[in-house]
């Protein structure tokens, strides 16, 4: 299933610099619609089996495999911190640890690969120790950090270069670990 889902997701990826209006571009699309279409057939006529979720809060299912999740809140409450939370709880020594009531469900840390990318903490003392935190509160020390986590830093980048950046940065990652779930972390996307 997870092999016929990133076929899936790359072709969607190798289109994306077709251009619509183009004949060969709409046809292409149109390929790709009725492919998607097809994929969607085969899976209504099967028993849906629902993946078990990465993460619980309180014992409720709430981040599963293959999803993007956003947190939106005002200026203020905290939403990097929650990021970094979640991290540490993806890449925690104990997965019984309990993040404020967020627990990583039943998974081994080592089958995960966390990528975090910041795009507005300054890199002399604000984003180092986000990643310090999030090392640390995983149980890990920052001085042997865990093998299954990479990080860096959209911020000195112009801003029309970013998401050819983040875009190249996620491929470089989704090939580097073939054999992991990849969890990406965006911080923040204003």
């Amino acid at each position: 299933m997870k092999d016929h889902l990133n076929d899936f997701l790359n072709q969607g990826m190798q289109l994306s610099g077709d251009d619509p209006s183009a004949p060969e571009g709409g046809s292409k699309l149109l390929d790709h619609l009725l492919a998607t279409s097809d994929f969607l057939k085969s899976k209504v006529a099967n028993k849906i089996e629902f993946s078990d979720p990465i993460i619980e809060l309180n014992g409720k299912p709430i981040i599963f495999p293959n999803t993007i999740n956003v947190t939106q809140g005002q200026t203020g409450s905290h939403k990097s911190r929650l990021t970094e939370l979640l991290g540490s709880c993806i890449l925690s020594r104990d997965p019984n640890r309990n993040y404020l009531g967020f627990k990583r469900k039943n998974y081994d840390s080592n089958n995960y690969h966390l990528g975090f990318i910041d795009t507005e903490r300054n890199l002399q003392d604000q984003f180092p120790y986000a990643i310090q935190q999030i090392i640390e509160k995983a149980g890990f020390d920052k001085d042997s950090p865990p093998h299954n986590f990479s990080y860096t830093s959209i911020l000195t980048l112009p801003r029309k270069q970013r998401f050819d950046a983040i875009r190249t940065y996620v491929n470089h990652l989704r090939e580097s670990y073939l054999d992991k779930h990849l969890v990406v972390i965006l911080d923040i996307v204003t």
